[in-house]
């Protein structure tokens, strides 16, 4: 599979966590956008309808997955999360 061309939505609260995913996934082409907030993540999925999301859990105003989860941020139709307590887990919403 390949991101190439996805709009992805990156939203961590470290600084140098979300600069790295942004190298990573800036080498692949794709458009990306960045934030750092609960606040930022919500306006940046409605404005932006990103194909992809790679979010953090823990952002000083709030949960990034119950963020993403919820109808207001418009979740993407697929949402991965990495967390130090679990393996990887993917979430799919129908389309």
């Amino acid at each position: 599979m390949t991101i190439s061309g996805l709009n992805i939505l990156i939203a961590h609260g470290s600084d140098d966590v979300r600069a790295n995913l942004i190298d990573a996934v800036n080498d692949s082409h794709t458009i990306t956008a960045a934030c750092g907030t609960v606040a930022e993540m919500k306006r940046a999925a409605i404005e932006r309808r990103p194909d992809l999301l790679i979010t953090g859990i823990w952002f000083p105003d709030g949960d990034g997955i119950d963020t993403a989860r919820s109808p207001a941020s418009s979740p993407p139709p697929s949402v991965r999360s990495n967390s130090s307590r679990k393996p990887w887990k993917t979430t799919s919403w129908p389309i």
